[in-house]
């Protein structure tokens, strides 16, 4: 016994596996695309069919792609330091601070002496011109009366460890910044 079926019945058969297989299709590039995506998360996302079938709900939730940065630390730095001096300390813990008027003889050779030596010992380095007005009148609340050319060694919050009055070479500038605690090695 053969059974035929009729031709509205062979299409509404059809029909039926073509919407079976596009809800499947659907549903498996929907999953696809959330999971590699970088768009936000879909938060009770509906799927809805042409057939009677109920509603499929998706929720996806999706772990932190980076973890959380930790905070830098914070440091508190003296108040009222000339803006020279506690800028250089924002990024290193030892600065080497050397004092200078700008024309007056002999205090280039030891600005240059005071940044080689800082180098030297991987310190930071401030240069600050005493004949700059508004600087010369926080460097003196600071440090007190202070002639050019000077070197001063600075450690985080802004304490002054050395101060070496007049030309100090490279080296005595870089043994004062590493006793200071500077990472370096000459």
């Amino acid at each position: 016994m053969t059974t035929t079926l009729s031709p509205p019945i062979r299409i509404l058969g059809i029909v039926g596996i073509l919407a079976a297989a596009a809800i499947g299709l659907l549903l498996f590039m929907h999953s696809r695309s959330s999971h590699t995506s970088s768009a936000a998360p879909v938060i009770g996302g509906t799927l809805h069919s042409s057939t009677n079938a109920p509603a499929v709900h998706h929720t996806v939730v999706r772990p932190a792609l980076h973890p959380a940065t930790p905070a830098k630390p914070k440091f508190i730095l003296l108040p009222g330091l000339p803006i020279p001096i506690a800028h250089a300390l924002r990024y290193s813990k030892v600065i080497v601070v050397s004092l200078y008027a700008s024309g007056a003889a002999g205090d280039s050779a030891a600005l240059q002496q005071a940044r080689l030596g800082a180098a030297s010992a991987h310190a930071g380095f401030a240069a600050v011109n005493v004949l700059d007005e508004h600087i010369a009148k926080a460097l003196d609340k600071y440090a007190g009366t202070v002639s050019s050319p000077a070197v001063l060694i600075v450690r985080r919050p802004g304490n002054i460890v050395n101060r070496f009055p007049g030309y100090a070479d490279k080296d005595l500038v870089a043994q004062a910044a590493q006793n200071a605690g500077a990472r370096g090695s000459r």
